[in-house]
């Protein structure tokens, strides 16, 4: 039986998330990363979800206009496939962000975005402000890619 992937809805299945538990309880993620060998890593999205829960939903705009104002790159990016934070959406918050370059901005067509002569994406970009789409990834993009 197969399901909506909300993670992205072109994999059947969403990540594997104890893969990193399993690397981070190893001899070499304690080593790499320095941690305490005494602390048992594993899958605690439900728990970490929990703790987390008053931020999810909260209204970043003001905060993000205030580092643009401030002058500081701000960076916002999606995977094209992520059913979690739909690109429409993405970009609807974005369009509705105040700056000194919103004008410039507004008026700009997305242009393709190219690694090693291959388009991975599409972005647009005035002053600090950089909004990038990234193809074939969804929510958990390192993964996807």
């Amino acid at each position: 039986m197969s399901f909506l992937n909300r993670f992205n809805i072109r994999k059947e299945r969403g990540p594997n998330l104890d893969s990193v538990g399993r690397y981070f309880n190893s001899s070499a993620g304690n080593s790499l990363f320095m941690l305490d060998s005494g602390v048992k890593y594993g899958s605690q999205a439900h728990a970490l979800y929990k703790a987390m829960q008053e931020d999810i939903m909260k209204q970043y705009i003001l905060r993000v206009e205030y580092l643009l104002l401030k002058g500081m790159p701000v960076l916002v990016y999606n995977g094209q496939n992520n059913l979690l934070s739909p690109n429409p959406g993405v970009m609807r918050w974005v369009d509705e962000l105040e700056h000194a370059h919103k004008q410039q901005f507004d008026s700009i067509s997305f242009s393709k975005w190219r690694i090693n002569n291959k388009t991975v994406g599409v972005m647009k970009s005035a002053g600090a402000l950089e909004l990038r789409i990234v193809f074939d990834a969804g929510h958990f993009m390192p993964m996807d890619q």
